[in-house]
């Protein structure tokens, strides 16, 4: 059970049965997994989750041409070879549909309550910025240049972290935002790992929340100069305390609410290196497994192949214009009434 939110478990005559809704499962007429919703936290974790989901990366076209040559007819290689191809290209996109139809319809793939800035955490001789402005292509000063440039007297004690989140500096003279303003959050690229990348960590850190001028007076702390931004920083930790400014800082671990449906939806295929795509599995025949996908049935024998059908063709006018099958549905129409029934009657359904 998940120990972050309340769950419902139903009550049900079957333990892998899924939890659903009568009304929605008759309208939608396919499986569902319903659950309802226990607290704002659990649909907030929820929907950011499949929100924020990225899609698998695209192979490179050696990579999948290696996975596609050992399930090549050998009686058309090349059409064969080809519309495979074609198939790993399309089915396996790195842009979902639902981007693609954004982008082409001019709509926002986003819409926010609050105001994201990005913000470069690379060396400064790294932040380049450039605009085009009458088909030239032409440099422009980075918010940290400007941030360095600012003005002695009014801003001097003003640090990186609150100059990205409270002040509007778009234009000149700049301002605080307006009283009853959220701040602005800060989208951080590169996110450097603390363990692994502990000299440009600690570079960042400084960078946020020490007023400074010029980039190497970080490694000077309370007046005290030292040799490495980590030294520095540790200084910094032992002595000031500052906001929080979320970096580094890992989403705390909520289990979701939906734990084992997620674990179903995510488990690896038997061949996770080398998926098989969904229309190969459609064209499989019961009992046959996907290595063999030259399956001779009938109809595409050899003695097959090389007899001649034309005297038999149109001799069954039954068969050619669909009489048959319009005379079955006919005679067996389907329909979808629905019943009710009390709630015991589900104990019916297992006795034993």
């Amino acid at each position: 059970m998940n120990p972050h939110y309340w769950m419902f478990d139903g009550a049900r005559n079957d333990a892998i049965l899924n939890s659903f809704n009568p009304a929605i499962l008759m309208a939608w007429l396919a499986n569902i997994d319903f659950s309802p919703c226990t607290s704002l936290s659990a649909v907030v974790n929820y929907v950011a989750k499949y929100a924020a989901k990225s899609e698998t990366t695209t192979a490179s076209y050696r990579e999948l041409a290696s996975k596609i040559l050992p399930h090549v007819s050998h009686r058309s290689p090349m059409l064969s070879f080809v519309s495979k191809m074609m198939n790993k290209i399309a089915a396996e996109r790195d842009y979902p549909a639902q981007e693609v139809a954004h982008h082409l319809l001019q709509l926002q793939l986003v819409t926010c309550s609050r105001v994201i800035v990005q913000l470069d955490c690379r060396n400064p001789e790294d932040q380049r910025r450039y605009v085009i402005n009458d088909e030239r292509v032409r440099e422009t000063l980075s918010n940290y240049q400007k941030y360095l440039a600012r003005d002695e007297e009014a801003w001097n004690n003003l640090t990186y972290f609150q100059f990205m989140t409270k002040i509007s500096f778009a234009k000149r003279p700049w301002h605080y935002w307006q009283t009853g303003t959220k701040d602005r959050i800060i989208r951080y690229f590169p996110r450097y790992k603390k363990a692994t990348q502990c000299e440009d960590f600690c570079r960042v850190k400084l960078t946020l929340h020490h007023p400074h001028r010029h980039h190497d007076e970080l490694k000077s702390v309370d007046g005290i100069p030292f040799a490495t931004y980590s030294t520095a920083y540790q200084h910094c930790q032992e002595n000031h305390c500052h906001d929080d400014d979320y970096y580094g800082a890992e989403a705390e671990g909520h289990e979701e609410e939906f734990d084992e449906a997620l674990q179903e939806e995510e488990e690896d295929p038997p061949d996770a290196a080398n998926p098989i795509p969904w229309d190969e599995l459609a064209r499989e025949l019961p009992h046959r497994g996907t290595e063999t996908e030259d399956i001779e049935v009938i109809g595409n024998r050899p003695q097959d192949l090389i007899r001649d059908w034309s005297s038999h063709v149109g001799t069954s006018p039954f068969w050619s214009n669909n009489r048959l099958w319009d005379e079955t549905k006919l005679a067996h129409p389907l329909g979808f009434d629905v019943g009710d029934f009390p709630d015991d009657a589900k104990d019916s359904l297992s006795p034993h």
